[in-house]
């Protein structure tokens, strides 16, 4: 069973949009030596869906040369096109992933018959494990858990979720009517401010961008909660709120997240790949100011 600290790394390109591998592998050792337990790969905040089926495949196989056997590794491989997730999701099994995250075809609000048969379809293509990906904002779509459960009691592989949904109601109902009534199922969090009341209610931990640039943080505060260190609870949750706020100071938010990353790890462009969304100097001043 997967539980603690994960991070929605962010992938770094240069001002060509090139992946600059050294950034990366820096930003990657960062996170190991900070003692996060793995990373998601090209989810989200890793900018899945500016790189096509090739460019995946190429990065999957260097992160799995720099990092495999150092801490655990995700792979995002959902996407439009199940027959690519299949192909993307064989490829990271064959090169030593430990779970793909697979989000559900986006844009149209799709019956719950057709995404139960999407991930089936991608369950069944490989042994590896398999954690879904609800992020209703952009899926248009919430899993309830009798689909989850039922996926569940065909597929052994699937053994968790990332629950990216804005409140805590999604999330609550995976812990209560599937974790607890299937076993060996992860609930993680997809909001980083979400990560104490996950833990408080059984869930794994949490998958979230900040700590691309504060993994201590994140690391620290798990302690806190194991041990019952209410203070350093209460001043860990309230260093995280302060740092939500970087969420909204570019929209999409990696552009921010990326200079976050530029002022506290690794030096790197700081805007989307092949996009308009970079950051201005506004913005770079309200970042400065909120990781300060």
């Amino acid at each position: 069973m997967y539980r603690g600290i994960y991070t929605a790394i962010a992938t770094l390109f240069d001002a060509d949009g090139v992946v600059d591998r050294e950034a990366n592998a820096k930003l990657i050792d960062n996170l190991i030596e900070a003692g996060t337990d793995g990373a998601l790969f090209l989810g989200s905040t890793g900018e899945f869906f500016n790189m096509n089926l090739e460019e995946k495949k190429e990065h999957f196989s260097f992160i799995a040369d720099h990092a495999k056997g150092r801490f655990t590794l995700f792979a995002g491989t959902g996407g439009m096109d199940v027959r690519e997730t299949v192909e993307l999701t064989q490829h990271v099994q064959e090169c030593g992933f430990d779970a793909a995250v697979v989000m559900c075809p986006y844009y149209f609000n799709l019956p719950e018959t057709h995404i139960r048969e999407y991930f089936a379809t991608v369950a069944s293509s490989v042994d590896m494990d398999i954690l879904l990906y609800n992020f209703p904002a952009r899926n248009n779509v919430t899993y309830s858990p009798e689909m989850i459960r039922s996926l569940v009691a065909d597929h052994k592989n699937i053994v968790g979720i990332k629950d990216s949904g804005s409140t805590i109601e999604d999330m609550r109902r995976y812990i209560s009517e599937v974790a607890d009534v299937v076993g060996n199922f992860s609930v993680f969090s997809g909001f980083d401010e979400f990560l104490v009341p996950n833990l408080l209610s059984g869930g794994a931990g949490t998958i979230g961008a900040l700590p691309n640039f504060e993994p201590e943080l994140f690391v620290g505060l798990r302690k806190a909660v194991e041990a019952g260190d209410l203070d350093a609870v209460r001043a860990g949750q309230k260093r995280i709120a302060k740092l939500m706020r970087l969420y909204s100071v570019t929209n999409p938010f990696v552009a921010a997240v990326k200079y976050a990353i530029n002022q506290k790890v690794v030096s790197t462009h700081p805007a989307m790949r092949f996009s308009s969304v970079t950051i201005t100097e506004d913005e770079m001043a309200r970042v400065e100011k909120i990781i300060a």
